[in-house]
């Protein structure tokens, strides 16, 4: 299965309303808990950070240790930053994916390469057209699902056309 898009926000309402400056809250959650982690990573084992991104071992081990402090591992909330370029498909994606992939055929030189269509946006409409939370003046999709689900947002793959089954975890 697939995270759920949520067309209500108020589920959110305890995290955009709490007090606190709204870039440390976006960062590490609201104020009033025990304790608190930041989860910085590496991207394909060179030190480098994809912040945002998580690859499925990280991701996994993530989830057994959240799985281990909350009540509610059925019923989890979700939020995807909407300004990665691939979601909103169109001219931003086809040149993020100008670079990707095999490149064309030495016989191409013989007949005009037929211009690819900009990739269509990783959501349907009505994710798309609908309502963003913010937070520290960034906007975000509201999903929900259960804990195991995390990273599976049902989004189409923009560079492959392929479904995403892992991708950011905000």
């Amino acid at each position: 299965m697939t995270l759920r898009p949520l067309s209500a926000l108020s589920p959110a309402d305890w995290f955009v309303g709490a007090e606190g400056g709204s870039q440390l809250r976006a960062q590490l959650g609201p104020p009033g808990f025990e304790s608190y982690v930041r989860v910085l990573h590496g991207a394909a084992g060179d030190g480098d950070r994809a912040e945002g991104h998580l690859d499925a071992r990280l991701l996994g081990a993530l989830v057994d240790v959240l799985a281990r402090h909350t009540l509610t591992p059925h019923e989890s909330y979700f939020a995807l930053w909407e300004g990665y370029g691939d979601i909103h498909g169109g001219e931003a994606a086809r040149f993020l994916t100008a670079f990707s992939g095999p490149t064309a055929w030495p016989g191409r030189i013989f007949t005009k390469e037929k211009p690819k269509s900009p990739p269509p946006p990783a959501f349907p409409p009505h994710v798309m057209n609908g309502p963003l939370l913010i937070a520290n003046e960034q906007q975000y999709f509201l999903f929900t699902g259960t804990l195991d689900e995390a990273g599976q947002w049902g989004a189409a793959s923009w560079a492959t056309g392929r479904r995403v089954t892992s991708t950011a975890l905000t």
